[in-house]
């Protein structure tokens, strides 16, 4: 059996399908023949009911229908589909501490960001000078500089905290 999640004009309906013509629609049984008669058009059988269904536009699992003059449209999900775009949304909802540590022993020379900062993937956050090179951190992540450890002028040493990004 298959299942799928589907959205018709902004309605959530769990289908499953039994077999060729047989659909569970949010657990009621329903029958259903559906005929490709040329391309993009549709005849759609339900009970006593025929309708002429003609995909005006198709994108991944995004259709939009015309079915008797009106525009439906359906946004077609498997069960799997539904439950990783769930899962995704959970974890960008929590937030992450990202510890920032001192790649070597070192005299810290620039710091760029501060406490309550905003970065983004990439931003530079401090500069740190080793035998006489200079060495910048980037932000592995976007986020908030929830802590900082150091301030200019500190030496450090590896793999010492230097700051939190949440």
């Amino acid at each position: 059996m298959s299942k799928y999640s589907v959205v018709v004009n902004e309605l959530k309906m769990s289908v499953n399908l039994s077999d060729y013509s047989t659909y569970i629609i949010n657990g009621i049984n329903r029958s259903a023949f559906i005929d490709d008669l040329m391309n993009g058009v549709f005849l759609i059988r339900m009970g006593s009911a025929t309708y002429e269904a003609l995909i005006v536009e198709q994108n991944n699992n995004q259709l939009t229908l015309l079915i008797e003059g009106k525009y439906i449209f359906v946004n077609i999900k498997t069960e799997l589909e539904e439950l990783s775009e769930e899962i995704l949304s959970h974890s960008k909802n929590k937030t992450h501490n990202i510890k920032i540590f001192s790649p070597m022993p070192g005299l810290i020379v620039q710091i760029d960001k501060n406490e309550g900062d905003s970065v983004n993937e990439g931003d530079k956050l401090f500069v740190l000078e080793a035998m006489k090179m200079e060495n910048v951190v980037y932000s592995p992540v976007a986020g908030k500089i929830k802590n900082l450890f150091k301030i200019k002028g500190d030496s450090t040493d590896k793999n010492e905290l230097i700051m939190v990004i949440e």
